[in-house]
């Protein structure tokens, strides 16, 4: 029985980067997204594999086989999406654990130098948030007492 076409890209919602597991040295680097498909909790894997040729990307959900249900277009855009929510979600979790406005200018330096055209995507995203953080640390200095 052929599932292509029996999950639309659209019933794929929420998608949310939970886990990012970078084993490069061995091929490969995992990432986990939460989601809800078809209105239901769930979970879709990304692998990324290195090859002498490029890399490649394989992607799970865990509670069905998401890739065989989708048409060949809908797995593609999905592709897509996780790999915007990829790059949204890494550089999310940096900006939280930002702790001095150093950090946060040597992030932007790391904007300025990121490429991706994923990143690309939601870089103003990103770019705001970098900002509220900046504005939160100074906020933070500037309540400390200097004077003895």
């Amino acid at each position: 029985m052929d599932n292509k076409g029996t999950i639309a890209i659209d019933n794929i919602t929420d998608i949310v980067l939970t886990k990012a597991d970078y084993c490069w040295n061995n091929g490969y680097n995992e990432f986990t997204f939460a989601c809800k498909i078809n209105g239901k909790e769930d979970e879709i894997y990304l692998t990324e594999e290195r090859h002498d040729d490029g890399t490649s990307f394989i992607i799970n959900s865990k509670t069905d086989d998401i890739w065989e249900k989708l048409s060949s277009n809908d797995a593609y855009k999905l592709e897509d999406i996780l790999q915007e929510k990829r790059q949204y979600g890494v550089y999310h979790n940096k900006i939280e654990k930002l702790t001095t406005l150093q950090d946060c200018e040597y992030m932007k330096w790391d904007f300025m130098e990121n490429d991706n055209p994923y990143f690309n995507k939601v870089r103003s995203q990103l770019q705001s948030e970098l900002n509220m953080k900046k504005e939160e640390l100074q906020l933070e200095n500037d309540d400390i007492d200097l004077t003895l």
